[in-house]
């Protein structure tokens, strides 16, 4: 995961700060800020002030250099691969036993993970990147 947010409240306001960029105008608890202050970020700088306006706990890792924001058309299946490396890596934290980390959120709704043993895990991964590439932001 790119951004690993510390808490529940921190995933909520991004789904906010991700809302606010969709409609233009900010939403919920972020409608004191003026929207010409919550526009989708140019780059980093950009959305590491947002964040950090909006209370945001997360630190975006130093491995990113460059912001792309895409906005689906209508239409159009957008489907999103991770980079190589980077998948590899996580298959090879599974297999070592290292744990599968899910969103705050995913608990709290959802109850705990049942992928128990690295096998289960690597599944529940592989079910989760197809899912990932394909779903829509609704």
């Amino acid at each position: 995961m790119a951004l690993w947010f510390e808490d529940e409240h921190s995933e909520f306001l991004w789904g906010l700060l991700v809302a606010t960029w969709t409609k233009g105008e900010p939403v919920g608890e972020l409608s004191h800020i003026p929207a010409d202050q919550l526009q989708a970020p140019a780059d980093l700088a950009d959305l590491a002030r947002q964040l950090g306006l909006v209370g945001i706990e997360t630190t975006i890792p130093p491995q990113y250099t460059g912001l792309e924001v895409v906005r689906e058309k209508p239409g159009t299946l957008l489907v999103r691969l991770p980079e190589k490396e980077e998948l590899i890596a996580a298959e090879q934290s599974l297999a070592n036993s290292e744990g599968y980390r899910l969103p705050h959120f995913y608990e709290t709704f959802l109850g705990p993970l049942h992928a128990d043993t690295p096998a289960k895990q690597l599944e529940f991964q592989k079910c989760r990147i197809g899912d990932y590439a394909i779903a829509g932001c609704m």
